[in-house]
């Protein structure tokens, strides 16, 4: 057994501000990665050494606000005092390689950020876009797939439902801190 682990904020900025504002406590979540991620990264994509401050795998702002995509991020970009939660979710060892190489995939092609979503969750108004994902949406895509939760539509979970599926699943919060 393996332990999928994600990072959800409560951020302070005035876009986490709006997210919350329609969602819940939550304004962003990402994949947390550790050592054993890290190693596994190298391995199948054949780059050098992550750096260790490397902690998320994320949809994220790169280079100006609207240009943003899912990549291997720090924590540093973060805004300091943001406090955020690492979930833990057991499962099989071809499960967790499932969900880590969804993952890796959308970081190596530097999949889209959908920022749309983030104005529609009020009013559920939000489409699946196929090549741009939300945050939240980017962690749980691939859990659904393996918990076979045909009806979970991912586009519309945001972070807040994001922790509230992990919980359903049973996951559990392994730890929490501030940036």
């Amino acid at each position: 057994m393996k332990t999928l682990k994600s990072a959800h904020f409560y951020g302070t900025s005035v876009v986490s501000k709006l997210i919350q504002f329609q969602t819940g406590p939550y304004s962003h979540s990402a994949v947390w990665i550790e050592q054993e991620e890290r190693d596994y990264i190298q391995s199948m994509t054949g780059k050098k050494k992550l750096p260790f401050n490397i902690k998320l795998m994320e949809q994220w702002p790169h280079g100006g606000f609207i240009e943003s995509w899912m990549d291997y991020n720090t924590l540093d970009d973060h805004t300091k005092g943001t406090k955020y939660e690492v979930w833990g979710l057991e499962m099989s060892e071809l499960d967790w390689e499932y969900c880590m190489n969804r993952y890796i995939k959308s970081c190596e092609d530097k999949r889209e950020y959908d920022w749309a979503a983030i104005v529609h969750f009020k009013i559920r108004s939000v489409k699946e876009d196929p090549i741009k994902t939300f945050c939240s949406e980017e962690v749980i895509i691939p859990i659904c797939e393996i918990l076979s939760w045909d009806t979970i539509k991912p586009y519309n979970i945001h972070p807040t439902l994001a922790v509230n599926l992990l919980q359903a699943a049973g996951g559990k919060m392994l730890f929490s801190g501030v940036v």
